[in-house]
């Protein structure tokens, strides 16, 4: 009975996994929407929310995806106007990436609306509770980071395919 109870209870967290990924997913879906955006380019102006430069590796690496998929994220962002790629006068091989006036201006929009769409998230878990949840979060990115980097194979989810 012990094994079966196990097995229901590991069933069931799976689910409510699937189900807090989908709504997370929806989430995203309705910001990316509302804004005209592709999800890979909602992630991209997210991305300069905490740091107001990227070099093109810090940007790949962050998003998780190759040189061509950034660069045609890029690329429709800059036509946009909203990101500004320069050369970097110590290294002129490196290109860095900010936002525009306009681009900082959305970002900011982005992270408003991002704070609204996941509020009955926060609002689930109490006070005391939050700083715990986001270190685990923290560390499950982490670990899933390191697990794509030794397999980067694994990582092509359809869901995560669509980026660009």
């Amino acid at each position: 009975m012990g094994e079966l109870s196990s097995d229901s209870t590991k069933i069931e967290r799976i689910v409510s996994l699937i189900r807090f990924v989908e709504f997370c997913q929806r989430r995203e879906l309705e910001i990316v929407r509302a804004f005209g955006l592709s999800p890979g380019e909602y992630r991209c102006l997210a991305m300069f929310l905490g740091e107001p430069e990227h070099s093109i590796r810090e940007l790949a690496e962050g998003l998780g995806v190759g040189p061509s998929r950034l660069s045609r994220i890029l690329d429709k962002l800059e036509d946009r106007g909203l990101i500004v790629r320069t050369l970097s006068r110590k290294d002129r091989r490196n290109v860095r990436v900010t936002l525009s006036v306009g681009g900082a201006d959305l970002a900011g929009r982005l992270g408003e609306r991002a704070s609204q769409a996941y509020a009955p998230v926060a609002a689930a878990i109490s006070s005391e509770a939050r700083p715990l949840t986001i270190d685990v979060l923290y560390q499950i990115l982490g670990s899933l980071d390191s697990h794509w980097q030794e397999n980067p194979k694994e990582e092509t989810s359809s869901y995560g395919s669509g980026i660009g």
